[in-house]
């Protein structure tokens, strides 16, 4: 009775018939939701009492009924409006579920950020020599987030996962603990910073570039740029200006060779450098 055959061989199962224990009858589910009060004299499986044998009808009446009732207009409506009202719901909990888990990962991510600006300001190295969750050996990125971790639930349980996946040597979509995730941090951050930089500079009124080198551990030339710049500001007391020199580091350029096309194209970077500088200035850009 609750799977019925079609002529064509196709079968189907009438979901939308629903049991009373209560009443010890059978109901027509969306026709008693969304059915007039015309049609439910027209079907007791959409009347208050529903279809019981102890109050009139058999039940070996019920199976050619049932073809009857769901063949009607009245119940193919009520049909489509308990699926249209169903998928409107099921779109609505998965909204939240998609807006819950948007909130859970933006607040992983503030918190990682947090750690990157701890490092980064300090100038401290961010890997060490593993990148396992519980290792003592994997660096201050990943350390001090296991502390954080101890107090914090949302980060608790993220870096439960991560161990759980690495300890069973199962690769986990999205964690954001990677050398590669930190370097696109760091990257991002540097960005900003650098936008700042330009900012403070079309504000200035007097600035320089100085340029230093030295060797590294592999014996390559780095050629250090760093602006020095006056920047000026307002105190809100006495709206008296005053002047501050600013140093900031820009970038470096790796000269392998002291040769004279090295030194040439250091020049040359430094020339667009100062000519960036003077339309960043004229134009008083803000970025």
């Amino acid at each position: 009775m609750l799977q019925h055959t079609n002529r064509n061989g196709e079968s189907y199962i009438r979901d939308y018939l629903s049991w009373s224990e209560q009443l010890q009858a059978l109901f027509c589910f969306p026709c008693r939701l969304f059915s007039t009060s015309d049609s439910v004299a027209k079907s007791l499986l959409a009347s208050p009492g529903g279809w019981s044998a102890d109050s009139g009808p058999k039940w070996k009446k019920l199976y050619e009924r049932l073809s009857e009732h769901e063949s009607s207009i009245s119940h193919r409506q009520c049909y489509l409006s308990w699926r249209d009202i169903e998928q409107i719901l099921r779109d609505v909990v998965l909204e939240r579920k998609i807006l819950k888990n948007r909130d859970h990962w933006r607040r992983i991510l503030k918190r990682l950020l947090h750690v990157v600006f701890f490092l980064s300001e300090r100038g401290l190295p961010f890997r060490g020599n593993s990148c396992k969750i519980g290792d003592k050996h994997n660096g201050l990125f990943l350390g001090i987030i296991e502390v954080i971790a101890c107090y914090d639930s949302t980060l608790k349980g993220h870096l439960e996962k991560v161990r759980l996946s690495q300890e069973d040597n199962k690769r986990q979509q999205v964690h954001y603990l990677s050398p590669q995730s930190q370097n696109e941090f760091i990257k991002e951050c540097s960005e900003k910073v650098l936008t700042k930089i330009k900012l403070e500079i079309s504000n200035a009124k007097y600035y320089s570039i100085i340029l230093d080198s030295t060797p590294d551990a592999s014996h390559k030339e780095q050629t250090t740029f760093i602006l020095r710049y006056v920047s000026a500001f307002h105190r809100t007391a006495d709206t008296v200006r005053v002047y501050d020199i600013q140093e900031r580091f820009m970038t470096f350029m790796d000269f392998s060779q002291k040769k004279g096309e090295d030194s040439q194209n250091g020049i040359e970077a430094v020339e667009r450098l100062e000519h960036s500088l003077h339309v960043l200035q004229r134009s008083g850009l803000r970025q």
